[in-house]
């Protein structure tokens, strides 16, 4: 069996929008090719900070536009949950001083409609 391989948040900000074509192509070729051979691991932190700088970058819709494609790549997701996740990187989005753990911990009880704030 061959090892697995974990995909970084940089990759995917890189994947949806290098400005260089030939590096959109490459990610895009890797994640196929992954996906193929059910090698490609995606963390669900990833998926949080991914929808954080999208978010930053290009705004909430494109970052949920990037979140659903991530959530459906076919890529093994691996920990938490993704709604933790995406939920993670909006409340970072508009928390930017707010740690990402504590975005994730907020994420995660507002997933199970828990009461807290965030500072």
């Amino acid at each position: 069996m061959r090892l697995r391989e974990v995909l970084d948040t940089r990759f995917f900000v890189e994947h949806f929008y290098s400005d260089e074509a030939e590096t959109r192509r490459k990610t895009s070729q890797k994640v196929r090719d992954l996906i193929k051979r059910k090698e490609g691991l995606l963390s669900t932190i990833v998926i949080g900070e991914a929808v954080q700088m999208i978010c930053e970058k290009a705004g909430k819709e494109e970052a949920e536009t990037c979140f659903h494609s991530l959530a459906r790549s076919g890529l093994l997701i691996q920990d938490l949950d993704q709604d933790i996740a995406r939920e993670a990187g909006l409340l970072k989005c508009q928390h930017r001083n707010v740690p990402m753990s504590d975005c994730v911990n907020r994420g995660n009880g507002h997933n199970q409609r828990c009461k807290g704030n965030l500072r």
